[in-house]
């Protein structure tokens, strides 16, 4: 019965990230509604899920006046798909919390944190953050040491 349980609900996290691929694919071609939204994705070689990264239009906007500081800050486990989920944020004139960009990571490790970093460099037309900020995380660390 566990089995069977547990077979079912990896089935449905499957359907969740293709529906949730295939709603960012929808949006990207009616760009009439959501200008430039950007998204990309991975998959592992069994066609699942490994990370998604996703930023709308006020993202790259944001981006293009609040640049000078990225917060880059990881969340463990804590949605039902047990996947990281990574929030990179700036900070406006008004000293408000602006979102630039968010993914899902199946892995924490350097080659993913790198991956998001190219992918959001590529959102934002190859523009680099003139600092980063980041928490504890060593792996994360050594990733924003080799990327920049």
């Amino acid at each position: 019965m566990h089995n069977q349980f547990q077979s079912e609900r990896k089935e449905l996290k499957d359907v969740d990230a293709k529906g949730a691929v295939g709603y960012l694919t929808y949006l990207l071609r009616s760009r009439m509604t959501f200008y430039l939204l950007f998204f990309k994705n991975t998959v592992n070689e069994n066609d699942r899920l490994e990370a998604l990264f996703w930023k709308d239009g006020r993202s790259r906007m944001d981006y293009a006046t609040f640049d000078d500081v990225l917060v880059f800050d990881t969340t463990y486990w804590t949605n039902a798909y047990k996947k990281h989920f990574v929030i990179l944020v700036g900070v406006s004139n008004h000293f408000t919390t602006t979102i630039f960009g968010c993914a899902l990571l199946s892995k924490e490790m350097e080659e993913t944190y790198n991956w998001v970093l190219a992918t959001f460099e590529e959102s934002m037309d190859g523009k680099r953050p003139i600092s980063v900020v980041i928490d504890e995380d060593l792996t994360m660390c050594n990733a924003i040491r080799k990327y920049f």
